[in-house]
């Protein structure tokens, strides 16, 4: 319960924030352990706020093709058609899906080849770590960060704390919402990385 009342709290304070600035929103981080329910509780509030709030959109970004699908499956049967969008390497043909899993090609079989340029027209998108990344720096518009040339109200980063041991990020401001005093929080380092 912990963690989703600060993904909650942390969700909510980014909304308004948004609402006001959306330019200058800061992130919020909310760390919590694995299985605690972040991501079934965070497809929950992106559902609900694609539904009822018309300005709202999000990208949930997670470490593997394989959790794409999951979050995918997870959130599609509560979204409108049309407002979800899925890519990846192995969405991107029926080849690269067989060689990933069965849900995959299961999914590329039934609903086609998915392009990248679909996530700049979807209000909620789902991608891996790897895209988000790229799209940092080549500091090209692959429709992560942004919806319809604004940034995005909501970006969930799924297992961001271990993705931070493997990447420095610059320029990026983040505000940890801790859910103890034992949850590591990010400090900024003078070059402008962040680490735990």
């Amino acid at each position: 319960m912990k963690s989703n009342r600060a993904l909650f709290d942390a969700a909510l304070s980014t909304v308004k924030q948004a609402d006001s600035d959306r330019k200058n929103s800061v992130p919020k981080l909310v760390c919590s352990e694995t299985g605690s329910g972040k991501t079934t509780f965070c497809t929950a509030l992106i559902a609900t706020w694609t539904i009822y709030a018309k300005n709202y959109s999000a990208a949930y970004v997670v470490a593997t093709i394989n959790e794409a699908q999951k979050v995918y499956d997870l959130i599609s049967p509560l979204l409108p058609d049309g407002e979800l969008s899925i890519y990846t390497s192995a969405h991107a043909s029926i080849e690269a899906a067989q060689r990933i899993g069965d849900r995959v090609e299961e999914h590329v079989n039934t609903n086609g080849p998915s392009q990248k340029a679909a996530l700049r027209k979807c209000r909620v998108v789902i991608c891996t770590h790897e895209l988000y990344f790229s799209e940092a720096d080549t500091e090209c518009d692959y429709g992560i960060r942004k919806y319809d040339g604004s940034p995005r109200t909501h970006v969930f980063l799924d297992e961001f704390p271990d993705t931070l041991h493997r990447r420095c990020w610059t320029n990026q401001l983040v505000t940890a919402v801790p859910l103890s005093p034992d949850t590591p929080i990010l400090r900024p380092r003078s070059s402008g990385c962040r680490e735990p």
